[in-house]
């Protein structure tokens, strides 16, 4: 079974009640297990703080979910808008293609949105929660090659070097590229930090 199915199992279980305490909490388990290990062995925590964890379990969440019903769940949308917007996306379009250009307010949020979705840590929350611009950004070299990418090197809990993009765009043309372009980037950024 999936994590998508595991959520979606256990959003059909607290949306219907069908179930007592008991299984409700081992549904919730399930979920808070999941979340750790996408903090741990995907987005680099060691040991991830509550905080971290909360979003490690709503990106999980939003992953099966469609574009509108995940910008519920973030709160940044209402029903009323739901249907509204719903109504009125033309049909040959994404939903949140129609949003990024209809809704100019949202485009952050869309941006959080996004990369949550994508089952990716968001950068400002990783400042909010401590993140720092790995020391080595202050070369010369790194920086301008960062730059080039739109991308930043940053350092998690003091020694995991993680790779933050400020728009999922730019994320997303990263995630894109062929794998040895995507190791051709670390590799180079690795040799820089040794230098």
């Amino acid at each position: 079974m999936s994590l998508h199915d595991n959520e979606s199992i256990k959003q059909h279980v607290f949306e219907t009640d069908l179930f007592d305490h008991d299984e409700k909490r081992r549904f919730e388990r399930l979920g808070n297990r999941h979340a750790n290990e996408l903090a741990i062995q995907q987005w680099g925590w060691s040991s991830p703080p509550e905080e971290i964890l909360d979003l490690a379990l709503l990106s999980i969440q939003l992953q099966s979910m469609n574009d509108i019903d995940a910008l519920v769940k973030l709160g940044l949308l209402d029903s009323k808008t739901k249907q509204y917007l719903l109504k009125n996306k033309p049909e040959d379009q994404q939903s949140l293609e129609w949003l990024w250009l209809n809704q100019p307010s949202l485009r952050e949020d869309l941006n959080k949105t996004m990369t949550l979705r994508a089952g990716v840590q968001y950068f400002d929350d990783l400042l909010r929660l401590g993140i720092v611009v790995h020391p080595d950004m202050k070369k010369d070299a790194l920086r301008r090659y960062c730059e080039s990418k739109r991308c930043a090197l940053g350092l998690i809990e003091g020694t995991t070097a993680v790779l933050c993009f400020g728009k999922y765009d730019d994320l997303d043309r990263f995630r894109m590229v062929g794998r040895s372009e995507r190791n051709e980037v670390l590799s180079l950024i690795t040799i820089i930090l040794l230098h």
